[in-house]
């Protein structure tokens, strides 16, 4: 599994980590309530993310094929419970 130490350990970047460690692996198995209880309702991400009823069918699978292969290019710690990042992969740049 992909790794992402240039991530701070805050709320935030534990959430972000979390996150990005689903889209890289591109496999299901979080449920309803742990993607609820992972991802704070007003988590801003510009890019694919799995809806609620998508965890369990193929939404972090279709989510890991838009990003592609990708790297962590930029933190900005706000705070600890925000956090911009950039992604950079073969295809776009994506930020957060």
């Amino acid at each position: 599994m992909k790794t992402f130490p240039e991530i701070p350990d805050s709320p935030a970047g534990r959430q972000l980590v979390w996150y990005l460690e689903r889209v890289s692996a591109g496999v299901d198995g979080s449920s309803e309530a742990e993607l609820g209880s992972r991802c704070a309702l007003n988590m801003v991400v510009r890019a694919p993310f799995p809806y609620p009823h998508e965890v369990q069918t193929g939404g972090w699978k279709r989510c890991s094929q838009s990003y592609g292969d990708f790297k962590v290019t930029c933190v900005e710690e706000v705070s600890d419970f925000h956090i911009a990042a950039t992604l950079e992969s073969a295809s776009d740049k994506k930020t957060w």
